[in-house]
């Protein structure tokens, strides 16, 4: 059963999701936390990565500009909580660790 939902949400204990915008006016982020742990499916917010770089934004996003503040906060996220983030388009990181260093942002493959 679908439901659509607006904003941000909770879907279940542990599942929630966040609107991001960007890609499309609705976009969202789902975010999985177990037993402290966290990961993020972030659908075209970062599609692969080479969309690592903030200002790195595909052409088809019809609002850039959300993508850019949306990303930055995402990344900032998923670094604080140490998630594994899921790379739906990357042909070759599934998924992985987002890492930053001397303020470059790079990801090890999980």
């Amino acid at each position: 059963m679908l439901e659509l939902v607006d904003d941000d949400q909770t879907i279940m204990p542990g599942v929630r999701v966040r609107r991001t915008g960007g890609h499309t006016m609705h976009h969202q982020v789902a975010w999985i936390e177990s037993s402290g742990r966290w990961a993020a499916y972030a659908g075209d917010l970062l599609p692969t990565a080479a969309h690592l770089a903030p200002a790195w934004i595909a052409g088809l996003d019809l609002y850039p500009v959300d993508t850019l503040a949306a990303k930055k906060a995402f990344l900032r996220e998923a670094i604080e909580q140490r998630a594994l983030v899921f790379l739906d388009h990357d042909p070759a990181i599934a998924a992985g660790f987002i890492t930053e260093q001397d303020g470059k942002v790079s990801i090890r493959p999980a």
